[in-house]
């Protein structure tokens, strides 16, 4: 029940300090969902390309948790399975760890309100650039956990995907982050099932 409720507290959170940066910038209440990205995709001829990219997205998650797993470190998957331990039923607090608390609040706050606001300023290129830079530079933290070669690896591919994911929310879903978050939740929940299977 705590990794639920922690779960919502984060999304409130992320979504209160987005909304307030909204009201100050537009001064407006309307229009906040689309602003954010937080909108069902409204382009039925991308569908088959975003799933064959969400086929591809959680085969290519299986590669880290490999890489992790081989050199027998596990640190950030075991931090999501020592959170959400204890909690009963285990399959749903997993389901709310990797979908909610983490999936929708970075997709909101990186893809929705960060990396759109980079884009309408810089550019696609440069804004989606910068919002996977700065995605993949927030878990350096992987560097002091497991060493300079793996966690440089892992920050590259957690920024490779961030760029992954700003494509699919500006050039395939219309501005909306909703794909991204589909995608980043199943292969969070993909890797944190794995490791809680295996411990």
């Amino acid at each position: 029940m705590k990794t639920i409720v922690d779960a919502l507290v984060q999304v409130g959170l992320v979504v209160g300090i987005s909304y307030l940066i909204y009201l100050v910038s537009k001064r407006r209440v309307k229009g906040f969902m689309t602003w954010i990205g937080l909108k069902l995709p409204n382009n039925p001829t991308q569908r088959k390309k975003i799933l064959m990219l969400l086929g591809i997205s959680i085969g290519l998650a299986g590669l880290p948790i490999g890489l992790l797993l081989m050199a027998g470190e596990s640190g950030d998957l075991n931090m999501a399975y020592e959170s959400v331990r204890g909690d009963h039923p285990v399959w749903l607090a997993l389901i709310f760890k990797s979908m909610i608390q983490t999936a929708l609040s970075e997709e909101i706050l990186f893809r929705g309100l960060f990396a759109k606001r980079l884009i309408n300023w810089l550019g696609y290129k440069k804004g989606n650039l910068i919002q996977a830079l700065v995605f993949g530079l927030i878990h350096s933290f992987a560097i002091l956990t497991y060493g300079w070669s793996l966690g440089v690896i892992l920050v590259l591919m957690i920024g490779i995907t961030a760029y992954f994911y700003g494509y699919i929310m500006e050039c395939l879903a219309k501005g909306s982050i909703f794909y991204g978050w589909l995608i980043h939740g199943l292969t969070n929940l993909m890797a944190f099932t794995l490791f809680y299977l295996i411990q």
